[in-house]
């Protein structure tokens, strides 16, 4: 069964790669420009000039592309950079990012089935694979495994993916086991790697990349200090949970105001009208300054992580509602106690690291939440102090980039 899996997952991509290859040919002859181009690489046709013997990252989009800044500057800091990097990526958005943002060469992943994957590591000849988060592609890791080391950095197993890995463990066991190094960000991740096949020697954790990324936002513009609620990264349902709390925090801070930042901006119209029905008055931020309302309505793209510097508490959202958790980071770094709800899966190890460093605080439920956050408004010396063991917690997390490099060199790969 062990060896039935993985043999048949390569048959079956062989067979479905066989029968779509005249169609992407065609498509990539037909469309032209930076798609043809794409499409040519994913079957394998890479652009000539690349380096041999390079580290050959692979990071799946956009938010990896920015994520891997830290990780560069140590792999080429003065003493180090012995060989060449290329950027591998799996989406034309992440490719587009990591031109702007780095000299590195850019091209895109093989699709996963064997003869894509043999004619990309024929003109790519990799020194080591440096793969980013999950991007676990069974036929492509194991064949380039065959040729060199393989590293997985950043590798994160979450709630969502765990139980289908687990029903498919023997195809997982034949690349994991096969990785030269993997470098995990939490105890939990290094525990499911080793339960899927990895050989526990070569698990290494060494923490979130992304939270070498952070740099702390400067103070938004022509917003002014005062007794701020943040309230970022919101879901449909917690806009009603914030609106009732900040209602009871109204009754002990009558001078208290109120940011609500949605996830998304699309939603902006429905949440000023939720506002407004709860008895508040409402500025929009894309009209320009703070205005003198009740609540400050962030409409605009890129100015979160700014406005938690005003902020005396912050809840982050995507918690009350069954979502996962959005960034807890940047409200910490601001020096922001972080109140969030019950569903943290998505950011549970950095979750955890706040409430025990008493820069974070969980709540159940709504009520809950207007009990925490009325609480910490209305005592600002408790919540400036509860903010600064926040930052210094995220503070204490960094350096992971110099970390995850120095095993890389140690085994020669860098």
């Amino acid at each position: 069964m062990t060896g039935l899996m993985p043999a048949s997952y390569s048959i079956l991509t062989a067979a479905l790669a066989f029968i779509a290859m005249p169609f992407l040919r065609l498509w990539s002859a037909v469309a032209g420009g930076e798609t043809a181009a794409s499409l040519r690489e994913r079957l394998g046709d890479l652009p000539g000039g690349l380096p041999r013997g390079a580290i050959v990252v692979h990071a799946a989009s956009v938010g990896e592309v920015t994520a891997l800044a830290p990780f560069f500057r140590a792999l080429t800091a003065p003493g180090g950079g012995r060989r060449p990097v290329v950027l591998s990526l799996m989406t034309p958005a992440g490719r587009r990012r990591a031109r702007d943002l780095y000299p590195f060469p850019v091209i895109q992943a093989p699709l996963d089935a064997p003869a894509p994957v043999r004619r990309w590591l024929d003109r790519a000849v990799p020194a080591v694979l440096v793969i980013v988060e999950t991007e676990l592609w069974p036929v492509w890791l194991r064949a380039a495994a065959a040729r060199g080391p393989v590293v997985w950095v950043n590798g994160r197993i979450s709630d969502r993916s765990w139980p289908l890995y687990r029903l498919i463990r023997p195809l997982m066991a034949g690349v994991l086991s096969r990785l030269s190094l993997l470098a995990v960000i939490s105890e939990r991740d290094r525990r499911r790697a080793i339960a899927l096949g990895a050989r526990p020697n070569r698990v290494r954790v060494t923490g979130n990349l992304k939270v070498d990324a952070l740099i702390p936002a400067a103070p938004p513009l022509g917003i002014p200090t005062g007794a701020w609620l943040v309230a970022g990264s919101t879901r449909p349902g917690e806009e009603e949970a914030v609106l009732a709390a900040f209602t009871r925090v109204r009754a002990r801070v009558p001078r208290a105001r109120l940011c609500l930042a949605p996830r998304h901006l699309a939603r902006a119209p429905a949440v000023e009208r939720l506002v407004r029905a709860a008895g508040f008055t409402v500025h929009r931020r894309s009209t320009g300054g703070a205005g003198r309302a009740d609540c400050l309505l962030l409409d605009t793209h890129g100015e979160l992580a700014a406005m938690y510097r005003r902020a005396r508490v912050a809840f982050v959202g995507g918690t009350l509602a069954p979502v996962g958790g959005h960034n807890v980071l940047e409200p910490a770094l601001a020096g922001a106690p972080v109140v969030f709800g019950p569903y943290t899966a998505n950011v549970r190890e950095h979750a955890a690291g706040l409430v025990r460093a008493g820069g974070g605080f969980r709540v159940r439920d709504p009520r809950d939440l207007g009990a925490r956050l009325t609480a910490l408004m209305a005592a600002p010396r408790t919540a400036r102090a509860a903010g600064g063991r926040a930052r210094r917690w995220v503070r204490a997390q960094q350096g992971v980039a110099p970390r995850v490099v120095a095993l890389l060199r140690r085994g020669g790969w860098a």
